[in-house]
């Protein structure tokens, strides 16, 4: 596996070269320079999606499950229906609707709709209905927070989360249910089952009980009505709300606009980033990630994509509807995407003949993953980079310039300047914290003014920087790589010396053996703990393998910087979405320092648990 570094395509920029990041914008030569004297939209998300569209009526838009199919013209009108009926309303310009619900064309139709009128929405997650381990029940406190006037559930999740929208507090709000099985066009099993599962909602006192109505009722107000003579649109208008994935322990809601969502779709479409219209894309994240709204939806739509329609990302789902669509394109993190190395070798060339371009979301790209991967199938990952503060995605590997490992060049319009621990700005090759700007910012965080304050900054030339909180380095053709979380240097202790220590650089030099297939590398109380998940295909077994990662340490580092201890596991904490759950690995780093008090280094972990610690010295 090479990097793809295309000489012949790099455009000589019309300035000097100065070696200030921000200055420079050196990835701006992987772009056509007509490409950068565009502008961009100013319109809303609905305008623009189907504006992108209007000249290919046969164009297969949506892809529900494989179960229905729309065509342009058909969402259009599947949109307008809803336009409609939520025009009947009369709700003013900025009130917020809510979604509870998995990808299906009637969530996607709400988004468009509402939002083209001036409403603004937020796709929650049902299974914050649960409370959590300290007794908070985050679905209730977020909509106490939004204040919506109405809610649209997913009949088959109105048992997980009718015991909150039942509460009193939200009694005015209205409820509309939606049926899964209302985009399919013929009875099925799944139907059968649906109507058992609403019939046992109701016999068992799940059901949500005040001020609902049914999808169609809903839709039904707009029967006879006329489409408004005109969207709503003004400059920065919001049009979402969502909340951050939470992988450090902290969900902030986000207000994102129309303007913002439309540029990184306009980014990406005059990018030249090797995508083609009418590719199939199977969309599986989930709804209530930014990142299903402003790319799964909004960018892959507006580049005339086929968008496949799944409800469930999961490490067991992945191949099969790998093997059910054949794909070109897929977007989601990259220990999703292993989990398609582990099929039958026949369904495996199925999916690599057709599979063009496997990009990584959610977490770097690790090289010796991405290594795998390529292995098994010959296909090279991509990866980008972003934030839900960004519209999702801020880079993304090119199809001149994909150096593996690093988070592609940042898109057409957005800078960089990267500070490092003296507070000044570094060059290329030298690391520190990543700051971003671009169109694609978001207004702010939603009614916290002071977070926004600490993350927002304008500078004297007026540039208002993003402060992303990650670790990162550029280099000279424009590619950046994002380590991971920016932390401060801890103090680690070893033979009775205290030091400060940057635990990402330590981490990057494990990385480099390649039995590694991720590592994460936290503290506690002085000791360094490595969580290791060992490559799948080594020929070594687990304990040889480990070994090796441990002789390799032994020979790249000094002895002070070697971890205290190794935790070998099978899969790193993650989130619902496959994100790693750094909360997690705090909490296990705990553990795993105060049930081993043994002074010596690389104390090797294969089993943790309260009662017995197994714990494997070596040498």
């Amino acid at each position: 596996m090479e990097n793809i570094v295309r000489e012949d395509k790099r455009r000589k920029l019309d300035r000097p070269i100065t070696g200030v990041i921000k200055k420079d914008r050196i990835w701006e030569q992987w772009y056509s320079k007509e490409a950068m004297e565009q502008e961009l939209p100013k319109m809303n998300q609905k305008d623009y999606m189907f504006k992108c569209n209007e000249n290919d009526p046969e164009h297969i838009m949506i892809n529900n499950r494989g179960l229905k199919k729309f065509t342009t013209p058909e969402y259009e009108a599947e949109v307008n229906s809803f336009i409609k009926a939520f025009d009947s309303y009369g709700f003013e310009k900025g009130t917020r609707i809510c979604t509870i619900g998995l990808t299906t064309p009637e969530l996607i139709a709400i988004k468009y709709s509402s939002t083209s009128l001036g409403l603004i929405t937020c796709n929650l997650n049902f299974m914050d209905a649960e409370p959590t381990d300290d007794k908070r029940n985050i679905m209730y406190e977020r909509l106490k927070s939004i204040k919506p006037r109405m809610i649209f559930v997913l009949d088959i999740l109105e048992p997980d989360v009718s015991e909150v929208l039942n509460m009193p507090e939200f009694k005015d709000i209205i409820k509309v249910r939606m049926p899964l099985e209302r985009s399919t066009t013929k009875l099925t099993k799944e139907k059968m089952l649906i109507t058992l599962l609403n019939l046992k909602t109701k016999i068992s006192n799940k059901n949500i009980k005040n001020n609902t109505i049914s999808l169609n009722e809903f839709l039904s107000l707009g029967l006879n009505r006329e489409l408004p003579e005109s969207s709503v649109y003004e400059e920065k208008l919001p049009c979402n709300i969502s909340f951050t994935s939470g992988t450090t322990g902290v969900n902030k809601a986000v207000l994102l606009s129309h303007d913002a969502y439309n540029a990184l779709a306009f980014q990406q479409k005059i990018g030249n980033f090797g995508f083609e219209r009418g590719e199939k894309h199977l969309a599986l994240i989930p709804p209530f990630l930014a990142f299903w709204d402003a790319d799964v939806v909004h960018a892959v739509m507006c580049m005339g994509a086929e968008n496949i329609l799944e409800l469930k990302l999961s490490y067991e789902n992945v191949p099969k509807y790998m093997v059910k669509y054949l794909p070109q394109l897929g977007i989601w993190p990259q220990s999703m995407w292993d989990s398609m190395l582990h099929l039958p070798q026949e369904d495996l060339k199925k999916v690599n003949e057709n599979l063009r371009q496997a990009i990584v979301g959610g977490e770097r790209c690790e090289i010796n993953q991405a290594e795998q991967f390529y292995d098994k199938t010959g296909i090279v990952q991509m990866t980008g980079y972003g934030a839900t503060e960004v519209s999702t995605t801020f880079s993304i590997a090119h199809q001149y310039c994909n150096k593996i490992g690093t988070a592609g060049i940042p898109l057409p319009f957005n800078n960089v300047k990267i500070i490092k621990e003296d507070g000044t700005e570094a060059t290329y090759g030298e690391p520190g914290r990543l700051f971003i700007s671009g169109p694609c910012l978001m207004n702010g965080y939603y009614n916290r003014d002071d977070y926004t304050k600490e993350v927002l900054t304008t500078d004297a030339d007026g540039i208002t920087w993003y402060n992303t909180k990650d670790y990162a380095i550029m280099d000279k053709d424009g590619c950046l790589t994002v380590l991971d979380r920016a932390k401060d240097p801890v103090n680690i202790t070893s033979n009775g010396v205290t030091k400060k220590v940057q635990l990402l650089d330590i981490a990057e030099v494990i990385k480099k053996n390649k039995n590694v297939k991720i590592c994460k590398l936290c503290s506690y109380e002085g000791k360094m703990v490595l969580h290791l998940t060992v490559n799948d295909f080594t020929e070594l077994t687990t304990e040889q393998a480990v070994q090796d990662i441990i002789d390799s340490m032994k020979n790249n580092l000094e002895e002070f910087y070697l971890p205290d201890y190794i935790y070998v596991t099978e899969q790193l904490p993650r989130t619902s979405v496959g994100k790693v759950n750094y909360r997690e690995l705090d909490l296990i780093t705990k553990d795993i320092v105060e049930f081993n008090k043994d002074g010596k280094k690389l104390n090797v972990i294969y089993n943790l648990n309260k009662e017995n610690v197994k714990t494997k010295k070596r040498k």
